[in-house]
């Protein structure tokens, strides 16, 4: 994946965080994440170690996120503004495979340092 690719990739703060309903499934719940912007976005997770105040990695509308990380693989989804369980969701908390990180846990949040701006 070229770092063009990386464009849509955001650092954000958890502003506020609302447990939804789930219906089985692992439990889903509503983020409103400021990315600097004059507006913050609303994200959906299941990732379980997201708090408020949380700083992570997100992938806003319109970036591509790799479905394997063999870079001769061309799968990609790009992210849209989606409905998920009820709330329309404007992006997706990044997992370190996401970003092709060493370490780290399949579907657990990147946290980074406040060091990392907006």
């Amino acid at each position: 994946m070229s770092s063009s690719n990386y464009t849509n990739y955001k650092v954000g703060v958890v502003t506020s965080l609302t447990d939804l309903k789930s219906s089985g499934g692992k439990p889903l719940r509503s983020l409103l994440i400021d990315i600097g912007s004059e507006d913050p976005i609303t994200v959906v997770t299941n990732a379980p170690n997201v708090r408020e105040n949380t700083r992570l990695v997100v992938a806003t509308v319109g970036a591509v996120i790799p479905c394997n990380i063999d870079p001769e693989d061309d799968d990609a989804v790009v992210i849209s503004r989606t409905s998920v369980g009820g709330v329309m969701s404007e992006g997706m908390v990044c997992d370190s495979k996401m970003l092709n990180w060493v370490g780290g846990g399949e579907g657990v949040a990147v946290q980074v340092p406040s060091t990392f701006e907006l």
